[in-house]
């Protein structure tokens, strides 16, 4: 597989949708995830290891922020393994880890299936 889709239709009625591209042509592959709205979008794209840049639009325009990241992965990783092995703590609390768990999982049933799956 080289490209995935997942919606999610929440309580209250909103939609939300993910898509996901690989690509093995490229060093540092960029994550980008897109927030649609009635009164904007937000675009934020993570280069791996040189910078995160965040682009909002509105009837009002366009405005984007960037910054510079020295190596993101690594810290993310050292970070998880600090909290595994009991020298830190977790970034996310384990709630909110399951719950993203969780919906991975009903994405993968999904897609073997080809249907919904309700949370």
């Amino acid at each position: 597989m080289d490209t995935g889709k997942g919606t999610v239709r929440f309580a209250d009625g909103t939609i939300g949708s993910m898509d996901v591209q690989f690509s093995t042509k490229v060093a540092y592959p960029t994550t980008e995830v897109e927030l649609i709205g009635s009164e904007g979008n937000i675009v934020a794209r993570v280069m791996e290891t040189i910078r995160t840049e965040y682009t909002i639009y509105a009837s009002t325009g366009q405005t984007t922020f960037r910054s510079t990241q020295s190596d993101a992965i690594y810290e993310e990783m050292r970070s998880w393994i600090n909290a595994l092995t009991g020298k830190g703590d977790f970034q996310m609390p384990a709630e909110e880890a399951a719950k993203i768990l969780a919906l991975c999982l009903a994405w993968a049933e999904s897609t073997q299936t080809n249907q919904p799956v309700c949370l």
